[in-house]
């Protein structure tokens, strides 16, 4: 019996074609369909952002320092080189916050930004600057 099933299997073996193994492996990873806009096709906030911002405080005190200016836009090159995207609206992960943490550079960075904004007069601990950017965040929110 042991015969006769040795060769019905390799009957079988040899009636069926070759399956490589890289060509199994293809349809287990396909792709699918997959349909995303354009960076352009999605409306951006952006302009209604700036018309309320101009209408704050914070951008009056920030307009007449344009070290706090400058001091802004370092940090936001500081976290674009390490990585983090602003764009997105995503946080950054904890991870992520822990490396930057790590640099000198960063947290010479951070400090500059505080000096000149102290310097500005814009106090992000203080209650009323807090109310004012989410005020801000959720007129954003409601357009």
């Amino acid at each position: 019996m042991s015969l006769s099933r040795f060769l019905a299997t390799a009957i079988l073996r040899s009636a069926r074609p070759p399956t490589l193994v890289s060509c199994r492996n293809i349809t287990r990873h396909k792709r699918s369909f997959s349909v995303t806009p354009r960076l352009a096709a999605i409306p951006s906030n952006l302009t209604a952002f700036q018309a309320a911002f101009q209408k704050t405080t914070i951008f009056r005190k920030l307009a007449n320092h344009p070290e706090a200016i400058s001091a802004l836009q370092d940090l936001a090159k500081a976290l674009d080189e390490a990585g983090v995207d602003l764009a997105g609206g995503k946080q950054p992960s904890t991870l992520q916050m822990m490396k930057l943490a790590a640099k000198s550079e960063f947290r010479a960075t951070i400090k500059r930004v505080s000096e000149e904004m102290k310097k500005a007069g814009v106090d992000f601990g203080s209650k009323e600057v807090m109310d004012e950017i989410m005020g801000l965040k959720k007129d954003i929110d409601n357009k």
